[in-house]
This record gives C-alpha cells, sequence and structure tokens, in this order.
C-alpha cells in the first residue's frame, strides 16, 4: 500500500519536457517540490520506517551541505546500534558526510563490540579501492588504481566489520 502510494505519487510528478528531442537526457530533469516534501515523511508500517527519495526539495547531487532527512535517521540509528549495523546499499555515496559505508565503519570503530556486515554495489565506494591516477597532459586513466572486482578485493574486513562487494555470481564484474 504505501510502495503503491509512492508508485502513484511518482507518476503523477510531471517532467518538464525538452526543449528538444535531441536535448532528452541532457536537461536537468528534477522531481517537484511536492513530490520531493511528501517523501520527507516517514512511513511507519509493521514495525518498520521505509523512506522514499528524492526527500529534500532543495537538495542537489551537487549541493551536499544538507543532509537528507532519510540520511540522519539512518545515522542516528547506526550510532545508537548496541550489537550490529546490517545494511545494502545501492549507488552510496562515497563521501564521508552523508556515506553510510563511513558512518558504519566508524561505529564499529568506536565500539568494537558493534558487528558491521554490509554489501555495496558500487566497486568506488569499498573501503579498499583506490582511484586510479590520470596522465597530467592526456586526463587519461593510467589504470594504475586498486578496484575490488575479484576476492579478496571484493571483501573489505576490520576487526568487527566485514563489507563485501555484490557482484553478479559469475564472477564478472
Amino acid at each position: 500500500e504505501v510502495f503503491d502510494a509512492y508508485w502513484e505519487r511518482m507518476k503523477a510528478d510531471e517532467f518538464p519536457p525538452p526543449a528538444s528531442e535531441s536535448a532528452a537526457g541532457r536537461v536537468a530533469q528534477k522531481q517537484g517540490k511536492p513530490f520531493r516534501l511528501k517523501n520527507r515523511t516517514p512511513n511507519h508500517v509493521g514495525g518498520t520506517t521505509i523512506w522514499f527519495s528524492p526527500n529534500d526539495p532543495e537538495r542537489s547531487k551537487k549541493d551536499i551541505s544538507v543532509r537528507p532527512v532519510d540520511l540522519e535517521d539512518v545515522f542516528a540509528r547506526i550510532k545508537a546500534a548496541k550489537q550490529a549495523v546490517l545494511f545494502l546499499v545501492f549507488n552510496p555515496s562515497r563521501l564521508g558526510n552523508n556515506s553510510v559505508i563511513d558512518q558504519a565503519v566508524a561505529a564499529a570503530t568506536a565500539n568494537p563490540k558493534l558487528i558491521v556486515h554490509g554489501a555495496i554495489s558500487d566497486h568506488t565506494a569499498m573501503p579498499n579501492y583506490v582511484p586510479p591516477t590520470r596522465d597530467p597532459v592526456t586526463k587519461k586513466s593510467n589504470r594504475d588504481g586498486k578496484s575490488p572486482f575479484v576476492f579478496p578485493e571484493k571483501v573489505w574486513e576490520a576487526p568487527n566489520v566485514s563489507i563485501v562487494r555484490a557482484a553478479n555470481l559469475t564472477g564478472a564484474s
């Protein structure tokens, strides 16, 4: 029911049409303020809290100075955790301030009895990711970074933390 209502709101939210057919996909299209405002309210169902995104009427990906309300809630729960933090994140933030991964690792570091297990979809958000350097002239990648594509790099572990990069089971990235 909650997901159906969200889907209907999403379908009803209108994007401005692109100026031309060739401009489609190149024009900044952002969900409307009413849609974003409605998503600021959590949905409590059967003892769980469900958030929908985007949920900040003013925020954009380029402006990360304002933390979204759903992340405020998640980070408060991570900090309050006594036994364990379990997470699965799709295309997570790679920036410390809004990173579920960084917050979970920080909580585990602060509390050695806290168990943290998680899976992430983006290899560049893994704690063991090292970006490649770029040629100063051509600006092309030197392909010298460290991408956690294969075991053991797909798994990052600390004494009470285990994070795996989710990938398909055939071994391909």
